[in-house]
């Protein structure tokens, strides 16, 4: 008789609290560069951290900065995060990753997405979706993005010109974001 694992939901966080964002891919002191280490961390609320583990979910928690100050180290509190992959590597499995402002919303490639990392953002909401892993006798859940909402801060010059085409074209005049 075959093992029938339980099913996991998607997991949808509104106005998520996030940190290290690596959209690009980046080489950083604990990646190399490369298509494999696009990810970012959302902090996740304890209720939702606890029943994401009870799922097997990878629930981390915070810890202080290495030279922090003995005042800091008082009154630190450790808190529930996730790393989140972001992947397109399979076409049909990719993640849209949308920026929106007050004049649009752009749909991101895999070649653009690395506008996330230095936008202003005000919010992000997005959805994960749980991917089973196994390696001998260890196992668990990976999350992987499977949409992302980021609204970002819009210059005050960008928003007065956004509704003018450019010229030889339908095309608004739309920021580059970069």
């Amino acid at each position: 008789m075959a093992n029938k694992q339980k099913q996991i939901p998607d997991v949808t966080i509104r106005d998520a609290e996030f940190r290290f964002l690596n959209f690009e891919g980046r080489a950083d002191q604990f990646n190399e560069a490369g298509e494999d280490n696009r990810n970012f961390q959302v902090i996740l609320p304890a209720d939702l951290a606890a029943a994401m583990a009870d799922d097997e979910w990878n629930i981390k928690e915070t810890r202080p900065r290495r030279n922090a100050e003995p005042d800091e180290l008082a009154e630190f509190e450790p808190r529930p995060y996730i790393e989140v992959k972001v992947s397109y590597k399979f076409d049909s499995m990719a993640p849209k990753v949308y920026l929106v402002t007050p004049s649009q919303m752009t749909l991101l490639s895999a070649e653009t997405a690395k506008l996330v990392d230095t936008a202003e953002i005000i919010k992000m909401d997005l959805t994960i979706n749980p991917s089973r892993w196994t390696m001998g006798s260890k196992s668990g859940v990976k999350a992987y993005l499977k949409e992302a909402y980021i609204t970002i801060r819009e210059s005050e010059l960008a928003q007065e010109y956004s509704s003018i085409p450019l010229a030889g074209t339908t095309q608004r005049n739309v920021p580059s974001f970069s």
